[in-house]
């Protein structure tokens, strides 16, 4: 049923003068019952009233973790009371008189599977005349997480609506109501589900030899709930305290779009409506129906990320592309975390994003972020990351046109058809993963594009869809790389294998491959560097480029050579000063920066004397603003190396 048909159902309860029994809305956890009775019920059972003489009070009462009628009993006539006298003074009497009329309460019930037997006399005699229950619209909610045994619950229940004239309406996932018993003094249940020679095993040994008398882990909690749980006497009882039992079943976009509206608003409210579908989509391919808490948890945990990325890059024209990676990757980390199903990607030193291998997963070959992990799972705000990610992104995007561009002028290229293989069958991804290999022996492909290359082959051979030579695969990338006159732009993607045996296969021939790329650029010379200072712009693209080539080389002033950057900055304008400026502090931005480039230490300092003696620009405040500027940022980096040597040495 889904939100308005249950509100229809439930003020013809509420209307029914002659029920006196409960009504039950059933569903399953996080699809947003809760959210249903205080969003939506609540304020259809206070129109309902309105105008009349004798209005009906509704109350909400979580069951959960209430481990005595008498703790419920409490909870029921301090609602009711703090409703009549609502100030916090009187609020201390309510409770004082709540004690004796709870005391009265659980004295008074007893329950059984035949029916109900109470000291009414006595008991509602005294409880009208203060607590008007007849008055009363509650709602109790988390049944299945009661500490309270059943039959006492639903005799508390019973007396409430049959004796009473109270309106009950219960909130619960059916088919866990009773397994909260199951789940108390878990040893000794243990202990005697164990008994008779039964025991526990794990799920990695070997079952080849294993009797049926061995449970794992799962197992055991499983077969402990069937003999504990007591949903077997709610079966039996159900029928003399709830009268009609609902189950509600809300739309997909019902749910989104109530969450939405609940929790965020403004800019991001407007975001999150715009792009429901693609959501929904994201979180559907989790496997798992919408829920009210997974999807929430999402909400307020990606505002921040939404913020950041809103703030940093709005104005970007890759910002929308941005937005969707980090949608996609974010929904799929909440979901497996509140799922508790483990996905660590296992983060190297300086890696802020790489391909993740799902195999046979939807998510199969998505982008991961170091950030998102840590910002979802331990709550901690990686900014360096976050701009890392962000940054890696807009190359790869750039990178993608550029291709696209090509694909668009020669159609023999497959590799980028390769990444719908899903979409396609068997024999087209055997066809396009020829015409790969096909296009490669021919040289169509650059150096950059054969990290991805050997990672599909060696996922498809993994699969079953390739069985060619790799060896051959590598032969051909070693030719290109010996035609290879200009500088190899690498990618810096960090690659994530399902099996250590597959990693180690694409290490045995890129390696070799790499080591021989870096070889032939240092071969060039500092000469062939310089053309790509030829001004400000060109200097800090490179920058953003080669970023993790210097990290790997743990060299970049050195390397390139002080001189070459004091000659570049002298012909630069006040403009390509900062450009500069942003190039080196691209470079340099790691956490761990001194690990990295230690070695450099000595060359920022040469570098930062020669700026500061240098005689360029004028000497106009702006111009010596701009060269403040560069100098502040080469000291900002001598005190982040220096601090953390400092450190090193401490511990």
């Amino acid at each position: 049923m889904n939100r308005d048909e249950i509100i229809s159902q439930v003020i013809e309860y509420l209307q029914d003068d002659t029920s006196n029994s409960a009504i039950m809305i059933s569903g399953i956890w996080g699809c947003g019952k809760t959210h249903l009775y205080k969003h939506y019920l609540a304020d259809e059972i206070t129109k309902l009233e309105a105008g009349k003489n004798k209005r009906r009070k509704n109350f909400y009462i979580s069951l959960y973790g209430i481990k005595s009628v008498e703790d419920l009993s409490k909870e029921v006539i301090i609602s009711f009371m703090t409703s009549e006298w609502n100030n916090e003074k009187n609020a201390k009497q309510v409770i004082k008189t709540a004690d004796g009329v709870a005391s009265i309460l659980s004295k008074s019930i007893s329950f059984s599977s035949n029916g109900v037997g109470v000291k009414l006399e006595d008991l509602f005699g005294k409880i009208r005349k203060m607590l008007k229950a007849g008055d009363m619209v509650i709602c109790f909610d988390d049944l299945e997480r009661s500490n309270i045994q059943i039959n006492e619950l639903f005799g508390f229940i019973d007396n409430l609506t049959e004796h009473c004239n109270c309106k009950v309406i219960l909130l619960a996932d059916e088919k866990n109501i009773g397994k909260m018993y199951a789940n108390t003094n878990l040893e000794n249940k243990y202990l005697t589900v164990l008994s008779g020679g039964r025991k526990v095993i794990t799920k990695d040994e070997d079952k080849t030899n294993i009797s049926k008398e061995c449970l794992t882990f799962e197992g055991l909690k499983k077969l402990c709930e069937e003999v504990y749980s007591e949903n077997y006497i709610y079966r039996d009882i159900k029928e003399k305290v709830i009268g009609n039992t609902l189950y509600y079943t809300p739309s997909t976009e019902e749910t989104l779009n109530d969450l939405f509206c609940a929790i965020s608003k403004g800019d991001y409210k407007n975001c999150l409506i715009a792009k429901q579908k693609f959501i929904l989509d994201k979180f559907l391919l989790c496997g798992n129906d919408i829920n009210y808490r997974i999807v929430g948890c999402w909400i307020r945990k990606f505002k921040k990320i939404y913020d950041e990325l809103h703030r940093e890059y709005n104005s970007h024209v890759y910002y929308d592309s941005i937005l969707d990676n980090y949608l996609i990757y974010s929904i799929y980390c909440i979901c497996m975390d509140m799922n508790n199903i483990s996905f660590a990607t296992g983060w190297e030193p300086n890696s802020y994003a790489k391909r993740i291998v799902r195999k046979k997963s939807p998510f199969d070959k998505i982008l991961a972020h170091r950030f998102i992990d840590e910002w979802v799972i331990g709550s901690r705000w990686n900014k360096i990351a976050f701009y890392q990610s962000s940054k890696e992104l807009i190359e790869a995007f750039k990178r993608n046109e550029e291709l696209l561009k090509q694909y668009e002028l020669d159609e023999r290229k497959h590799l980028r058809k390769l990444a719908e293989w899903r979409s396609l069958s068997d024999d087209e991804v055997k066809t396009f993963i020829s015409e790969v290999i096909s296009e490669l022996a021919e040289g169509l492909y650059s150096f950059y594009d054969f990290p991805q290359i050997l990672e599909d082959l060696i996922f498809f051979k993994r699969l079953g869809l390739y069985d060619g030579n790799l060896n051959e695969v590598g032969k051909y990338m070693h030719d290109q790389l010996l035609t290879c006159e200009d500088e190899i732009e690498f990618n810096t993607i960090s690659r994530e294998f399902v099996e250590e045996d597959d990693r180690a296969e694409f290490l045995r021939i890129y390696k070799p491959l790499e080591e021989e790329a870096k070889q032939h650029n240092l071969s060039l010379g500092k000469d062939n560097i310089a053309k790509k200072f030829d001004d400000a712009q060109s200097f800090r693209d490179y920058c953003s480029r080669q970023k993790q080539f210097f990290a790997e080389e743990k060299c970049f002033v050195g390397y390139v050579g002080v001189d070459m950057i004091v000659e570049m900055i002298k012909k630069s304008s006040r403009e390509e000063i900062y450009k500069i400026t942003q190039g080196i502090k691209e470079i340099y931005n790691f956490a761990d920066v001194s690990d990295i480039f230690k070695q450099d230490r000595v060359y920022l300092e040469e570098l930062n004397q020669k700026i500061k003696e240098g005689d360029f620009l004028s000497d106009g405040i702006t111009d010596q603003c701009a060269k403040d500027t560069l100098i502040g940022a080469i000291d900002d980096i001598l005190v982040r190396l220096s601090d953390d040597e400092e450190k090193q040495e401490e511990a």
